[in-house]
């Protein structure tokens, strides 16, 4: 192993801020890594942020890593990067990082995890999007259920995504499947989803996969036939380019939500970019979402559901950030589910001593199972405050006045509940950290007071939640 190390921050770089300051201050030789790799668009934040106190910029192609990201940097290096969220997109930081040296994960709390080596074989994130298709050849969502009732086919429905993406999902196939009993439909899904969607007698098959490595998912994949099946892409963002191929690689009918020039696809949407409540919708047959389980009717007991915990570490805003952002909330019953895993302990930990200081009344919620359990647990509170996540999706559908801190592409939330509005807090820190640069203050930067900011910007709507409660 060499002594040189780099740095691969592997998401929004407010989210890496803390995991590469704390990992640097606890090196008593303040030693530097001998490189930070950034995209190059990346490079003003990072040193709006103090980075070039850490260590040296080293430019790199934007997009997803991938093994070729490290191949320009020519010192032998170790590289460190983050624990991982999404399996794929991790993996390929691992892999690029492992070409250079040795790789070491790196969370937020800056405890080290040694990573595994990768197997050899495609990354699901190493394919890329294509151009655009002919959608002049497309036929819309209406006439692929009409082929598929004419053949009596059965649909496979893609959905990759997180549980929150795959719940938002249910609701609209759960009205569908009542209005048209005899269309039978299948779901794949990531693995881990499969025991608690297999209680849903509704459903007719599930099938799990793992969105690592592209030929093993491939391998575990329904077959499908011509004459008897249908496939549809359902899947936004970059799984989307996953989700077209697999329409490509399998026979029958192909509609897809996101097509692009590679995709076998006869069925879309068109050029519109929708909303995802709306292109639910507008695939599901027009009907409004429920949730997919009988559940209680919302409580009287006054109680806000607090989610703070995200499915990866880029979106676990700082423990004392949060604490300053509920203060508003102060004296309300504040229920919050007690995580598992030593680093959401250790947030959970410091969370509850800022909020004391804030005069918080924080409560611990019983352990759910599911989302299933999740959601009956959630239909006794009376608002909801959080991230991006699963429980924002059930506070959504429950209809409890919610508010979710997002990233900034979730700002303009392809969910679009009625009861929920998202801030971007990430947003204001972005803003300020631009404004020091207009102004040449090129200095450290503490991150954490323009999280800080951008959470307690939401004061005013947290009153409101206030005055519900």
């Amino acid at each position: 192993m060499t002594v040189a190390k780099g740095f691969l921050p592997t998401a929004y770089l407010p989210r890496a801020h803390s995991a590469l300051a704390r990992a640097w201050r606890s090196n008593p030789g303040r030693k530097k890594y001998d490189a930070i790799f950034l995209a190059s668009e990346q490079i003003p934040m990072a040193k709006a942020m103090g980075w070039e106190e850490f260590g040296s910029f080293q430019p790199i192609p934007g997009g997803w890593a991938n093994e070729n990201t490290l191949t320009g940097f020519r010192e032998p290096c170790d590289v460190s990067v983050l624990l991982p969220g999404d399996p794929s997109l991790y993996a390929n930081c691992l892999r690029a990082a492992q070409v250079k040296g040795t790789a070491d994960w790196l969370t937020w709390q800056e405890s080290g995890l040694s990573a595994r080596p990768l197997k050899e074989g495609l990354l699901v994130a190493e394919i890329r999007p294509s151009g655009e298709p002919d959608y002049s050849t497309h036929l819309p969502f209406k006439d692929f259920w009409e082929e598929v009732d004419r053949d009596n086919r059965f649909t496979w429905i893609l959905r990759l995504d997180a549980i929150g993406d795959v719940l938002l999902t249910l609701s609209y196939l759960y009205p569908f499947k009542r209005r048209y009993p005899r269309r039978r439909i299948g779901l794949v899904v990531r693995k881990e989803y499969v025991s608690w969607l297999r209680r849903l007698n509704w459903i007719d098959q599930i099938c799990g996969v793992d969105i690592t490595y592209w030929d093993s998912m491939m391998a575990s994949m329904p077959q499908g036939d011509r004459d008897a099946s249908a496939w549809m892409n359902l899947m936004p963002g970059m799984l989307r380019v996953a989700g077209n191929r697999i329409l490509s690689q399998r026979e029958g009918l192909a509609a897809s939500a996101y097509p692009d020039d590679c995709t076998r696809c006869q069925f879309s949407p068109g050029r519109s970019v929708l909303e995802m409540r709306d292109l639910l919708s507008l695939v599901f047959d027009e009907l409004k979402p429920e949730i997919p389980i009988p559940y209680p009717q919302p409580g009287t007991d006054n109680s806000i559901w607090f989610s703070p915990f995200p499915g990866a570490d880029e979106r676990l805003w700082p423990p004392d950030a949060w604490a300053k952002a509920l203060s508003p909330l102060a004296g309300k019953r504040i229920l919050l589910q007690p995580p598992s895993g030593l680093l959401y302990q250790r947030w959970h930990s410091e969370f509850l001593k800022y909020a004391a200081r804030e005069g918080l009344r924080i409560e611990a919620a019983g352990r759910s199972e599911s989302i299933f359990e999740l959601i009956q647990m959630m239909a006794s509170s009376k608002a909801w405050i959080g991230i991006n996540s699963a429980p924002m999706h059930v506070a959504g559908l429950i209809g409890l006045p919610a508010l979710a801190i997002g990233l900034p592409w979730e700002v303009n939330a392809r969910w679009n509940h009625p009861s929920l509005r998202i801030v971007s807090a990430e947003n204001t820190a972005r803003q300020i950290l631009i404004q020091h640069l207009q102004q040449g203050w090129e200095s450290y930067c503490r991150v954490y007071s323009a999280l800080t900011n951008g959470l307690t910007g939401c004061t005013c709507v947290l009153r409101s939640l206030r005055l519900h409660c």
